[in-house]
């Protein structure tokens, strides 16, 4: 038998590391690609699960990384108490799957979306925050003959998104092709 000690709580196989593995095995006929069936495989799953994460972090394509907007820094304005509490909610599942914040310029709203966002990743799941007129930009260019990339293709990834975080909607007059394409997400 293979010492306890090598033995992984998590998976059950063993660390390849420990000289009393090795030679155990090597003592048994074992090469090295028998001995890395059985080795432990919690490193490589990490690993995968690292690179998942950080691949998700990426994708959300959260504006500000250097200086996050979070629930934390938000500096509360008169009016917006309700609409804190409303994005808050949200993140906690206690609302309809849809929300929609209006107001003027400069009361915060892109804040409160990027707070969202960043809340909501904390929680494992996909998000992705897109600036409308970029957005639709990207749709038209995918929507061209010459494109490699799919419009189809493209707004199957953006429907896949658990959150998805639409910024400037409405803030400019949108072509039909933009207002089919929002509507449709």
């Amino acid at each position: 038998p293979l010492p306890d000690e090598s033995k992984c709580p998590e998976c059950g196989y063993f660390d390849l590391s420990h000289p009393d593995v090795q030679r155990i095995l090597r003592a048994r006929g074992f090469d090295v690609s028998r001995m890395q069936q059985a080795g432990c495989k919690c490193h490589i799953r990490a690993a995968a699960l690292l690179a998942r994460d950080q691949l998700r972090r990426q994708q959300a394509n959260l504006p500000h990384p250097l200086h996050p907007r979070t629930f934390e820094n938000f500096q509360e304005r008169a009016c917006t108490e309700e609409a804190v509490l409303v994005c808050k909610k949200f993140v906690l599942g206690g609302t309809p799957r849809a929300m929609v914040l209006s107001g003027t310029t400069g009361n915060g709203k892109s804040h409160l979306l990027e707070a969202v966002g960043r809340a909501m990743l904390e929680q494992g799941v996909t998000v992705r925050y897109e600036f409308v007129p970029t957005l639709i930009d990207r749709l038209r260019h995918a929507h061209a003959d010459d494109s490699e990339q799919d419009v189809a293709d493209l707004m199957a990834w953006y429907k896949r998104m658990f959150v998805l975080l639409l910024d400037d909607l409405g803030a400019e007059r949108m072509p039909p092709f933009g207002i089919e394409k929002i509507t449709e997400l």
